[in-house]
Protein backbone atom coordinates (compact mmCIF):
# COMPACT_ATOMS: atom_id res chain seq x y z
CA UNK A 1 0.00 0.00 0.00
CA UNK A 2 1.17 3.54 -1.09
CA UNK A 3 1.09 6.33 1.58
CA UNK A 4 1.24 9.74 0.41
CA UNK A 5 1.01 12.28 3.21
CA UNK A 6 -2.01 13.96 2.25
CA UNK A 7 -3.91 10.60 2.40
CA UNK A 8 -3.50 10.23 5.73
CA UNK A 9 -4.28 14.15 6.78
CA UNK A 10 -7.70 14.55 7.86
CA UNK A 11 -10.17 16.66 5.88
CA UNK A 12 -12.60 19.36 7.51
CA UNK A 13 -16.18 17.58 7.37
CA UNK A 14 -18.83 18.82 4.23
CA UNK A 15 -20.98 20.69 5.92
CA UNK A 16 -18.13 23.13 7.56
CA UNK A 17 -16.37 23.32 4.36
CA UNK A 18 -20.10 24.30 2.38
CA UNK A 19 -20.80 26.86 5.44
CA UNK A 20 -17.64 28.49 5.09
CA UNK A 21 -17.99 29.10 1.39
CA UNK A 22 -21.66 30.71 2.52
CA UNK A 23 -19.91 32.98 5.20
CA UNK A 24 -18.09 34.14 2.51
CA UNK A 25 -20.71 35.18 0.56
CA UNK A 26 -22.58 36.64 3.16
CA UNK A 27 -19.63 38.95 4.09
CA UNK A 28 -18.90 39.66 0.69
CA UNK A 29 -22.43 40.84 -0.09
CA UNK A 30 -22.26 42.54 3.05
CA UNK A 31 -18.94 44.55 2.16
CA UNK A 32 -21.12 45.59 -1.78
CA UNK A 33 -23.58 46.92 0.61
CA UNK A 34 -21.67 48.90 2.61
CA UNK A 35 -20.16 50.26 -0.26
CA UNK A 36 -23.02 50.78 -1.86
CA UNK A 37 -24.49 52.74 0.99
CA UNK A 38 -21.52 55.11 2.67
CA UNK A 39 -19.54 55.28 -0.35
CA UNK A 40 -19.16 57.61 -3.24
CA UNK A 41 -20.21 55.56 -6.24
CA UNK A 42 -21.27 52.20 -5.90
CA UNK A 43 -18.82 49.33 -6.74
CA UNK A 44 -19.66 46.30 -9.25
CA UNK A 45 -20.92 43.37 -7.65
CA UNK A 46 -18.56 41.52 -9.21
CA UNK A 47 -15.46 42.39 -7.43
CA UNK A 48 -16.41 41.43 -3.99
CA UNK A 49 -18.05 38.03 -5.63
CA UNK A 50 -14.88 37.02 -7.34
CA UNK A 51 -13.29 37.40 -3.52
CA UNK A 52 -15.75 35.01 -2.29
CA UNK A 53 -15.05 32.37 -4.80
CA UNK A 54 -11.26 32.83 -4.41
CA UNK A 55 -11.29 32.35 -0.65
CA UNK A 56 -13.97 29.50 -0.72
CA UNK A 57 -12.47 27.45 -3.42
CA UNK A 58 -8.63 28.22 -1.63
CA UNK A 59 -9.75 26.91 1.50
CA UNK A 60 -12.78 24.71 1.13
CA UNK A 61 -12.17 23.32 -2.39
CA UNK A 62 -13.88 23.49 -6.50
CA UNK A 63 -17.44 22.00 -4.84
CA UNK A 64 -17.68 24.57 -2.15
CA UNK A 65 -16.17 27.60 -4.69
CA UNK A 66 -18.92 26.16 -7.25
CA UNK A 67 -21.65 26.57 -5.33
CA UNK A 68 -20.15 30.31 -4.04
CA UNK A 69 -19.96 30.84 -8.03
CA UNK A 70 -23.69 29.85 -7.82
CA UNK A 71 -25.12 32.55 -4.97
CA UNK A 72 -22.42 35.14 -5.86
CA UNK A 73 -24.34 34.81 -9.83
CA UNK A 74 -27.65 35.04 -8.53
CA UNK A 75 -27.06 38.14 -6.64
CA UNK A 76 -24.90 39.74 -9.10
CA UNK A 77 -27.83 39.43 -11.14
CA UNK A 78 -30.49 40.64 -8.96
CA UNK A 79 -27.57 43.84 -7.45
CA UNK A 80 -27.01 44.73 -11.63
CA UNK A 81 -31.20 44.96 -11.90
CA UNK A 82 -31.48 46.56 -8.97
CA UNK A 83 -29.08 49.25 -9.56
CA UNK A 84 -31.31 49.80 -13.10
CA UNK A 85 -29.60 47.76 -16.10
CA UNK A 86 -31.49 46.19 -18.44
CA UNK A 87 -32.24 42.63 -18.22
CA UNK A 88 -30.50 41.63 -21.36
CA UNK A 89 -26.95 43.30 -20.02
CA UNK A 90 -27.67 41.46 -16.91
CA UNK A 91 -27.78 37.94 -18.36
CA UNK A 92 -24.85 38.78 -20.30
CA UNK A 93 -22.49 39.71 -17.71
CA UNK A 94 -23.29 36.82 -15.29
CA UNK A 95 -22.96 34.74 -17.82
CA UNK A 96 -19.53 35.36 -18.03
CA UNK A 97 -19.39 35.65 -15.10
CA UNK A 98 -20.31 32.47 -14.29
CA UNK A 99 -17.46 31.17 -16.73
CA UNK A 100 -14.86 33.18 -15.06
CA UNK A 101 -15.77 32.05 -11.72
CA UNK A 102 -16.15 28.23 -13.08
CA UNK A 103 -12.59 29.10 -14.46
CA UNK A 104 -11.46 30.82 -11.20
CA UNK A 105 -13.04 27.83 -8.40
CA UNK A 106 -11.21 25.36 -10.22
CA UNK A 107 -8.06 26.71 -10.88
CA UNK A 108 -7.85 28.31 -7.20
CA UNK A 109 -8.90 25.28 -5.70
CA UNK A 110 -5.90 23.07 -7.71
CA UNK A 111 -3.00 25.91 -6.83
CA UNK A 112 -3.90 25.84 -3.13
CA UNK A 113 -4.38 22.22 -2.73
CA UNK A 114 -0.94 21.86 -4.52
CA UNK A 115 0.37 24.44 -1.99
CA UNK A 116 -0.81 22.35 0.65
CA UNK A 117 0.47 19.00 -0.54
CA UNK A 118 3.88 20.53 -0.65
CA UNK A 119 3.10 21.47 2.59
CA UNK A 120 2.18 18.63 3.73
CA UNK A 121 4.46 16.49 2.38
CA UNK A 122 7.74 18.60 3.80
CA UNK A 123 6.21 18.46 7.30
CA UNK A 124 5.74 14.36 6.62
CA UNK A 125 9.43 14.01 5.25
CA UNK A 126 10.46 16.01 8.26
CA UNK A 127 8.66 14.36 10.91
CA UNK A 128 9.89 11.23 9.36
CA UNK A 129 14.05 12.78 9.64
CA UNK A 130 13.36 13.51 12.68
CA UNK A 131 11.57 10.67 14.62
CA UNK A 132 13.92 8.10 12.74
CA UNK A 133 16.15 5.57 14.83
CA UNK A 134 19.16 6.55 12.94
CA UNK A 135 21.24 10.00 13.70
CA UNK A 136 21.29 11.98 10.54
CA UNK A 137 23.30 14.82 9.70
CA UNK A 138 24.15 17.00 7.34
CA UNK A 139 27.67 19.18 6.35
CA UNK A 140 28.72 20.86 3.72
CA UNK A 141 31.69 20.34 1.37
CA UNK A 142 34.07 21.97 4.72
CA UNK A 143 32.08 20.01 7.10
CA UNK A 144 29.89 22.39 8.56
CA UNK A 145 26.76 20.91 10.01
CA UNK A 146 24.00 22.65 8.58
CA UNK A 147 21.08 19.98 10.04
CA UNK A 148 20.87 17.22 12.49
CA UNK A 149 17.94 15.38 13.61
CA UNK A 150 17.32 14.16 17.17
CA UNK A 151 18.97 10.90 17.34
CA UNK A 152 21.85 12.39 16.14
CA UNK A 153 21.75 15.07 18.96
CA UNK A 154 20.94 11.98 21.47
CA UNK A 155 24.39 9.79 20.17
CA UNK A 156 26.17 12.98 20.53
CA UNK A 157 24.87 13.68 24.10
CA UNK A 158 24.34 17.11 23.02
CA UNK A 159 21.50 19.54 22.33
CA UNK A 160 19.93 19.90 18.88
CA UNK A 161 20.41 23.24 18.43
CA UNK A 162 24.03 22.77 19.45
CA UNK A 163 25.21 20.92 16.58
CA UNK A 164 24.06 22.57 13.71
CA UNK A 165 27.22 25.37 12.90
CA UNK A 166 29.76 22.74 14.28
CA UNK A 167 32.31 21.03 12.21
CA UNK A 168 31.98 17.44 12.42
CA UNK A 169 35.74 16.66 12.91
CA UNK A 170 34.59 18.24 16.20
CA UNK A 171 33.29 14.88 16.95
CA UNK A 172 36.19 12.80 15.72
CA UNK A 173 38.98 11.23 18.12
CA UNK A 174 42.30 12.77 17.06
CA UNK A 175 43.85 9.48 15.61
CA UNK A 176 40.82 8.90 13.49
CA UNK A 177 40.81 12.09 11.72
CA UNK A 178 43.67 11.55 8.80
CA UNK A 179 41.16 8.15 8.07
CA UNK A 180 38.08 10.25 7.80
CA UNK A 181 39.76 12.85 5.20
CA UNK A 182 40.11 9.62 3.27
CA UNK A 183 36.86 8.42 3.74
CA UNK A 184 35.62 12.20 2.65
CA UNK A 185 37.64 11.82 -0.33
CA UNK A 186 35.97 8.28 -1.63
CA UNK A 187 32.79 10.34 -0.68
CA UNK A 188 33.64 12.45 -3.56
CA UNK A 189 34.62 10.15 -5.78
CA UNK A 190 32.16 7.37 -5.05
CA UNK A 191 29.12 9.30 -4.00
CA UNK A 192 27.89 6.94 -1.64
CA UNK A 193 30.02 5.00 0.88
CA UNK A 194 29.44 3.11 3.87
CA UNK A 195 31.87 2.27 7.39
CA UNK A 196 32.16 1.70 10.94
CA UNK A 197 33.28 4.83 12.38
CA UNK A 198 33.97 6.25 16.07
CA UNK A 199 32.52 9.66 17.44
CA UNK A 200 32.99 11.56 20.68
CA UNK A 201 30.35 12.92 22.32
CA UNK A 202 30.17 15.77 24.59
CA UNK A 203 30.67 13.84 27.65
CA UNK A 204 33.81 12.82 26.18
CA UNK A 205 32.93 8.99 25.80
CA UNK A 206 33.11 6.83 22.49
CA UNK A 207 30.41 5.63 20.10
CA UNK A 208 30.39 3.33 17.64
CA UNK A 209 28.48 4.05 14.46
CA UNK A 210 27.30 2.32 11.67
CA UNK A 211 27.36 5.09 9.01
CA UNK A 212 26.00 5.08 5.58
CA UNK A 213 27.14 8.43 3.31
CA UNK A 214 25.45 10.19 0.55
CA UNK A 215 26.54 12.96 -1.86
CA UNK A 216 23.04 14.70 -2.20
CA UNK A 217 22.27 18.01 -4.51
CA UNK A 218 20.86 20.95 -2.18
CA UNK A 219 19.65 24.65 -3.27
CA UNK A 220 21.00 27.69 -1.06
CA UNK A 221 20.97 30.71 -1.06
CA UNK A 222 24.14 31.31 -2.95
CA UNK A 223 23.13 28.64 -5.28
CA UNK A 224 23.79 24.80 -6.50
CA UNK A 225 25.74 22.74 -4.24
CA UNK A 226 26.69 19.28 -2.88
CA UNK A 227 26.71 18.70 0.33
CA UNK A 228 26.95 14.94 2.37
CA UNK A 229 24.01 13.13 4.27
CA UNK A 230 24.92 10.60 7.04
CA UNK A 231 22.96 8.37 8.50
CA UNK A 232 24.72 6.46 11.81
CA UNK A 233 23.09 3.14 13.60
CA UNK A 234 24.62 2.97 16.99
CA UNK A 235 26.70 -0.33 17.25
CA UNK A 236 28.48 0.13 20.54
CA UNK A 237 27.19 -2.81 22.49
CA UNK A 238 27.80 -4.93 18.74
CA UNK A 239 31.69 -3.18 19.06
CA UNK A 240 31.63 -4.49 22.55
CA UNK A 241 30.96 -7.84 22.11
CA UNK A 242 33.23 -8.56 19.13
CA UNK A 243 35.85 -6.87 20.82
CA UNK A 244 35.51 -9.61 23.88
CA UNK A 245 34.69 -12.07 21.55
CA UNK A 246 38.46 -11.52 19.83
CA UNK A 247 39.92 -10.79 23.38
CA UNK A 248 38.12 -13.98 24.45
CA UNK A 249 39.50 -15.55 20.94
CA UNK A 250 42.88 -14.49 21.63
CA UNK A 251 42.89 -16.01 24.96
CA UNK A 252 42.28 -19.54 23.78
CA UNK A 253 44.45 -19.40 21.10
CA UNK A 254 47.33 -18.60 23.57
CA UNK A 255 45.83 -21.09 25.61
CA UNK A 256 45.85 -23.29 22.76
CA UNK A 257 49.30 -22.73 21.33
CA UNK A 258 51.03 -22.52 25.16
CA UNK A 259 49.70 -25.70 26.53
CA UNK A 260 52.41 -28.59 26.96
CA UNK A 261 50.15 -30.88 25.72
CA UNK A 262 49.31 -31.87 21.92
CA UNK A 263 45.45 -30.83 21.38
CA UNK A 264 44.01 -31.74 18.21
CA UNK A 265 40.59 -31.89 16.27
CA UNK A 266 40.53 -34.58 13.30
CA UNK A 267 37.91 -36.21 11.13
CA UNK A 268 36.51 -39.67 10.67
CA UNK A 269 38.24 -40.14 7.87
CA UNK A 270 41.48 -39.79 9.09
CA UNK A 271 42.48 -35.91 8.77
CA UNK A 272 43.97 -33.74 11.10
CA UNK A 273 41.83 -30.38 11.28
CA UNK A 274 43.99 -28.27 13.33
CA UNK A 275 46.57 -28.90 16.27
CA UNK A 276 48.60 -26.82 18.77
CA UNK A 277 52.48 -26.60 18.29
CA UNK A 278 53.29 -28.99 21.20
CA UNK A 279 51.40 -32.16 18.73
CA UNK A 280 53.31 -30.62 16.07
CA UNK A 281 56.43 -31.62 18.12
CA UNK A 282 55.44 -34.45 19.14
CA UNK A 283 54.79 -35.87 15.73
CA UNK A 284 57.80 -34.72 14.40
CA UNK A 285 55.62 -32.17 11.84
CA UNK A 286 58.21 -28.43 10.93
CA UNK A 287 54.97 -26.93 10.46
CA UNK A 288 51.04 -26.95 9.96
CA UNK A 289 51.41 -26.98 6.64
CA UNK A 290 52.53 -30.61 6.86
CA UNK A 291 49.37 -31.82 8.65
CA UNK A 292 47.66 -32.37 5.11
CA UNK A 293 50.33 -34.72 4.07
CA UNK A 294 49.43 -36.94 7.29
CA UNK A 295 46.55 -39.25 7.31
CA UNK A 296 46.23 -40.82 10.59
CA UNK A 297 45.23 -44.58 10.32
CA UNK A 298 47.87 -45.09 7.92
CA UNK A 299 51.02 -42.77 9.09
CA UNK A 300 50.89 -42.17 13.42
CA UNK A 301 49.31 -45.94 14.57
CA UNK A 302 52.24 -48.92 15.13
CA UNK A 303 48.98 -51.21 15.26
CA UNK A 304 46.36 -50.12 12.90
CA UNK A 305 43.65 -52.15 14.97
CA UNK A 306 44.32 -49.35 17.73
CA UNK A 307 42.20 -46.84 16.13
CA UNK A 308 39.78 -49.23 14.76
CA UNK A 309 39.14 -49.67 19.05
CA UNK A 310 39.60 -46.18 19.99
CA UNK A 311 36.58 -45.31 16.91
CA UNK A 312 34.80 -48.39 18.38
CA UNK A 313 34.83 -47.04 22.10
CA UNK A 314 33.81 -43.55 20.92
CA UNK A 315 30.99 -44.31 19.46
CA UNK A 316 30.10 -46.65 22.20
CA UNK A 317 31.02 -44.54 25.10
CA UNK A 318 31.19 -40.79 23.35
CA UNK A 319 35.08 -40.30 25.02
CA UNK A 320 38.19 -41.52 25.76
CA UNK A 321 39.60 -41.36 29.47
CA UNK A 322 43.58 -42.03 30.14
CA UNK A 323 44.16 -44.46 26.67
CA UNK A 324 47.64 -44.95 26.01
CA UNK A 325 48.88 -46.67 23.12
CA UNK A 326 51.71 -46.28 20.68
CA UNK A 327 52.55 -43.52 17.53
CA UNK A 328 55.12 -43.29 15.19
CA UNK A 329 57.01 -39.89 14.25
CA UNK A 330 57.47 -38.64 10.91
CA UNK A 331 61.09 -39.88 11.44
CA UNK A 332 59.66 -43.44 12.24
CA UNK A 333 61.03 -43.02 16.40
CA UNK A 334 57.82 -44.74 18.39
CA UNK A 335 57.00 -42.87 21.04
CA UNK A 336 54.05 -44.07 23.89
CA UNK A 337 50.95 -41.74 24.42
CA UNK A 338 48.18 -41.26 26.75
CA UNK A 339 45.12 -39.62 25.65
CA UNK A 340 41.87 -38.25 26.38
CA UNK A 341 39.27 -37.22 23.50
CA UNK A 342 35.28 -36.56 22.90
CA UNK A 343 33.17 -36.58 19.96
CA UNK A 344 31.42 -33.58 18.65
CA UNK A 345 28.07 -33.75 16.76
CA UNK A 346 26.11 -32.05 15.18
CA UNK A 347 22.37 -31.40 15.82
CA UNK A 348 21.21 -34.84 13.60
CA UNK A 349 24.10 -36.56 15.67
CA UNK A 350 26.07 -36.81 12.72
CA UNK A 351 30.36 -36.92 13.93
CA UNK A 352 31.35 -33.95 12.98
CA UNK A 353 34.98 -34.28 14.48
CA UNK A 354 36.80 -35.73 17.28
CA UNK A 355 39.02 -33.58 19.42
CA UNK A 356 41.41 -34.44 22.24
CA UNK A 357 44.70 -33.99 24.08
CA UNK A 358 48.06 -36.30 23.77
Amino acid sequence: MRISPHKITSREPAWVRYTFALTSCALAIGVELLFDRFGNSPITPFLTAFGAIIVSSSWAGAWPGLVATGVMMAWAGFDLTWHGITPPNVFIQCMLFMVDGLLLSVGAARMWRSMKEAALSETWHRQLVDTAAEGIWVHDDRGVITYANARMAKLLGTGIDGLPGHNVEEFFLPVDRSMERIRAANLRNQGKVQFDRRLRRNDGEEVWVLACCNLIDAETDSGHIQVALAMMTDITERKRAENALRRSEERFRNLFEGVLEGVYQSTPEGRILAANPMLLQMLGLASESELNEVHIANDLYVDPGTRRRLLEQLEQEGGLQNVEYELRQRDGQIITVLENARVVRDESGAVLYYEGTL
